[in-house]
């Protein structure tokens, strides 16, 4: 019995030092995951006639501190169109345009945000900065209505209004 509590005290010790290992090397990496990309307000809707061709909603990256519009195009048939995304404050003291056509992918939909790789949403410390108040923007060329995110509120973190859909 005497080995077999030592054999045990011994495993015990093992597991408690790995352990504080695991919890070393994970420490950090989880701090690192700490922000991220989500979605503000709700959906809108991207129309060609009566059948929806996509969706598109204003966006928070967290990391750069920052709002961007991205957009999903379901409809392979608008995945090359040409356009305008952008997102902005609500004075339009600032904005941030994005590429002038969506991205395919491989399954042949398509997704647009309103900054170009690489580079930083537009800034929620933009000019002016008292501004808190950000909606995104999108349309198609040929479009006769371009869309609107719903306007979120940084100062309280809620929408101010609906938005509009797109519509071609």
């Amino acid at each position: 019995m005497r080995i077999h509590t030592r054999i045990r005290a011994a495993v015990t010790a093992f597991a408690v030092a790995a352990g504080g290992l695991t919890v070393a090397v994970a420490g950090p990496a989880g701090i690192a995951h700490a922000c991220g990309k989500s979605q503000l307000g709700p959906t809108r809707a991207i129309w060609n006639g009566s059948r929806t061709v996509g969706t598109f909603y204003l966006a928070w990256d967290s990391c750069a501190y920052g709002a961007y519009t991205e957009a999903h195009v379901t409809n392979t048939n608008w995945t090359g169109k040409d356009g305008f995304i952008e997102a902005r404050n609500s004075s339009g003291g600032s904005s941030q345009f994005g590429p002038a056509r969506p991205t395919r992918v491989w399954d042949g939909t398509a997704w647009w945000d309103s900054f170009y790789s690489g580079q930083n949403p537009l800034s929620i410390y933009s000019n002016p900065r008292n501004d808190r108040l950000y909606y995104g923007l999108i349309e198609f060329s040929g479009c006769h209505q371009e869309g609107r995110t719903p306007t979120w509120n940084f100062s309280n973190g809620s929408v101010t209004d609906n938005g509009a859909d797109m519509k071609c």
